[in-house]
């Protein structure tokens, strides 16, 4: 990292990805329990799920410091706690929100405004991009007959989804938002994007 003179050949950021909040994930037998959690001496449950997160974000921050980056950390639909949201917003540089929603109306309101609100609890202005979803495994959480089906409901424009978001995030306080930063917006995943941008509609 260091080494590199060209700056198109650095990394900018460090993300750190760890679901310590899905069960599915870290209970006994599953891939975090298997891999992470019990060969590094941590309980195959919520309690060490968090330990093992809260412990590596920490490091990911520091090795981001050290190199004169940013350090990131995506974070879930289920992620609810106000405590660890807050733990979030005041380790990291950057939070990636999951706002995974079929319905474009239900966006912002249905998973976000709580854990906007925890980090705005915090010392600091918290940057804050956006995922939408175009691929899961739950068809009530994604946007994929929004960008690919049939119009007038389909054919909409990747873009389109984040003028719908920021109307609701206005909504929020102006206490609250004086301590988030909305740094732009990414979509998960590219198997469910449009493959022909000429399929999409660009101003809806």
């Amino acid at each position: 990292q260091l080494s590199r003179t060209d700056t198109l050949e650095r990394f900018n950021h460090y993300n750190f990805e760890f679901e310590y909040w899905n069960d599915a994930n870290y209970l006994p037998g599953k891939l975090y329990c298997n891999n992470f959690l019990t060969p590094g001496g941590y309980t195959c449950d919520s309690v060490g799920a968090w330990s093992y997160f809260s412990k590596n974000m920490k490091s990911v921050d520091s090795l981001a410091n050290v190199a004169g980056i940013k350090s990131t950390v995506y974070i879930g639909v289920s992620s609810k706690d106000t405590l660890k949201n807050r733990f979030v917003a005041k380790t990291v540089d950057l939070v990636m929100l999951a706002c995974y929603n079929a319905d474009t109306s239900k966006l912002y309101m249905s998973h976000t405004v709580s854990k906007l609100t925890a980090y705005s609890t915090v010392n600091k202005v918290v940057d804050v991009l956006p995922i939408f979803a175009s691929q899961t495994k739950s068809a009530s959480e994604n946007l994929k007959q929004y960008l690919t089906g049939p119009a007038p409901a389909g054919k909409h424009s990747e873009a389109s989804v984040m003028p719908i978001f920021m109307r609701e995030y206005a909504t929020l306080s102006a206490s609250v938002r004086s301590k988030i930063r909305i740094v732009g917006f990414k979509w998960f995943k590219y198997e469910g994007m449009p493959k022909d941008s000429s399929t999409t509609t660009l101003n809806s």
